[in-house]
């Protein structure tokens, strides 16, 4: 990874609540829902990365983006909700998305369950406060250079 552009300090509390709960310090065109039905491959455009405005100046709430590494976890109540699923997700033969209530995998082949860590996170965003920086702090070069270094309020 190489440094793109550091933030300033950035407040993840207001009056009421967290305005994150987690926050990605890099961000990427790959998604795993393509209108909302998982179809076992990821997907490389800007249109499968769902943004939603929490008002606030350099963070975008984000849904459906694959994102596992440079992230910054700030709720341990998100953190232990992550960890459960993941557990629950590998102890269990068969998976059902917690987007779509559709289920994956197959009892006689529990191999097929095998889902990235950081596609877990995606079908976990829209239910989070699970937030990116609106520029990403880092960026992978060479050919991730196009899909991982670009500004969300561009797409």
């Amino acid at each position: 990874m190489m440094i793109n552009q550091l933030p300033p300090i950035i407040e993840l509390t207001a009056p009421g609540g967290f305005i994150a709960s987690a926050v990605s310090l890099a961000i990427s065109r790959y998604g795993v829902i393509d209108d909302y039905n998982y179809r076992g491959r990821l997907f490389t455009s800007y249109n499968y990365v769902i943004k939603g405005n929490i008002q606030h100046d350099y963070l975008v709430r984000i849904f459906n983006m694959i994102v596992g590494n440079a992230v910054y976890y700030y709720d341990m109540e998100y953190v232990k909700s992550l960890i459960s699923e993941l557990e629950f997700y590998y102890r269990s033969p068969v998976y059902k998305s917690p987007i779509t209530n559709s289920v994956y995998g197959s009892y006689d082949d529990p191999t097929y369950k095998l889902i990235p860590f950081d596609a877990m996170m995606a079908f976990m965003q829209p239910t989070t406060n699970f937030t990116a920086l609106n520029t990403p702090a880092f960026y992978h070069p060479g050919g991730l250079e196009e899909i991982t270094r670009f500004t969300l309020s561009d797409i």
